[in-house]
């Protein structure tokens, strides 16, 4: 029996692909085409087979999809061949156990002819260890005897880069306020990759690259994802880092105040924040009554009611309003008024 040895004339394609998985990365389909096989031996033991037919690098949770792997039809029989069975196994690289690609696949060539030598097509989805791809092909010939053929490929896995380190700047301690702008720095900068941010994880619209990303004005909550990835060779990415910037307004309502004071700053019930677009004031006397209301609480109230100044005491308010990135917001509490 002759033995046959397959050699690869492959093309390559790198096919970038979003995908959801848990951990997160930027993944490819690196697809092999055109790999021819043909004659010659030794038939391959594992977990050191005698030769390696072709090498890829990839990315962890990489796919590889080989599409239409074939052999050399007239050096294989010349009688012509009435079947063709391809098998696929891998092998986790230091082992020797093979796990099932693609079962023994049976075409029936004497029965469809024109099926002869249209070769497999198989993929292997999200590879996280280094991998021997062994394709095994036995030919049937209608009178002569035809050898078998071997067919390995090696997946190497390369190292991802480090996941980026963002500083917020100003810190959001605890909030950052409507239309404040935003500074994201990397604080692990590494100059053999490239970082770029994204607005969503799982279907990510990318908005910058570089290593500090600069908002103009932040005006709601919003997550943004950053990405190291290689600028040579597989362009592997690293895992998303997510920076999570919380947008608030900061009130300030007082308890107390003097409308016939020495301050002028404490005369009038006033709610302050440099964030509120709008909003409505109501004042309740002891006895639960509703004795003032203003759409106006930037101006607040001056302790009267119908011009009358009202008795020191204590009163109840319910303020709602909106900041400036339409985020509502209700403030309850009790007021003191001291003539």
């Amino acid at each position: 029996m002759k033995k046959i040895q397959i050699y690869l004339l492959p093309v390559i394609l790198f096919l970038i692909g979003i995908i959801n998985n848990s951990i997160g990365q930027i993944n490819k389909t690196i697809t092999l085409n055109n790999l021819v096989i043909r004659k010659v031996a030794p038939v391959p033991t594992f977990p050191n087979p005698q030769f390696t037919d072709t090498m890829v690098t990839i990315c962890p949770h990489d796919t590889i999809s080989v599409s239409k792997i074939k052999y050399d039809y007239p050096t294989f029989s010349v009688s012509g061949v009435k079947g063709e069975t391809y098998t696929v196994n891998k092998y986790t690289i230091g082992t020797n156990v093979p796990i099932s690609v693609v079962p023994p696949y049976f075409v029936n060539t004497d029965v469809a002819p024109g099926l002869l030598n249209n070769g497999i097509n198989f993929t292997i989805p999200d590879i996280t260890d280094s991998l021997y791809i062994y394709t095994y092909l036995e030919i049937q010939p209608a009178a002569d005897q035809a050898p078998n053929g071997h067919h390995i490929i090696k997946i190497g896995i390369s190292p991802i880069p480090a996941a980026p380190i963002v500083s917020i700047n100003p810190t959001p301690n605890p909030v950052i306020a409507p239309g404040k702008p935003v500074t994201l720095q990397i604080t692990n900068v590494d100059p053999t990759v490239d970082y770029i941010w994204y607005t969503n994880k799982f279907n990510p619209t990318q908005v910058a690259t570089g290593s500090q990303f600069n908002i103009n004005s932040a005006t709601a909550d919003t997550n943004f994802y950053v990405i190291a990835q290689q600028k040579t060779g597989n362009k592997c990415a690293s895992l998303f880092t997510n920076v999570f910037i919380p947008v608030r307004g900061a009130l300030f309502i007082p308890n107390v105040f003097t409308p016939n004071g020495n301050d002028p700053a404490n005369r009038k019930f006033q709610v302050r924040g440099e964030v509120i677009d709008e909003g409505t004031m109501l004042i309740y006397n002891q006895w639960g009554a509703l004795i003032f209301q203003t759409r106006n609480i930037a101006n607040g109230w001056d302790g009267k009611v119908n011009g009358q100044m009202q008795p020191s005491g204590v009163y109840t308010y319910i303020i709602t309003g909106n900041y400036f990135n339409n985020q509502r917001f209700t403030a309850k509490g009790a007021i003191t008024l001291i003539n």
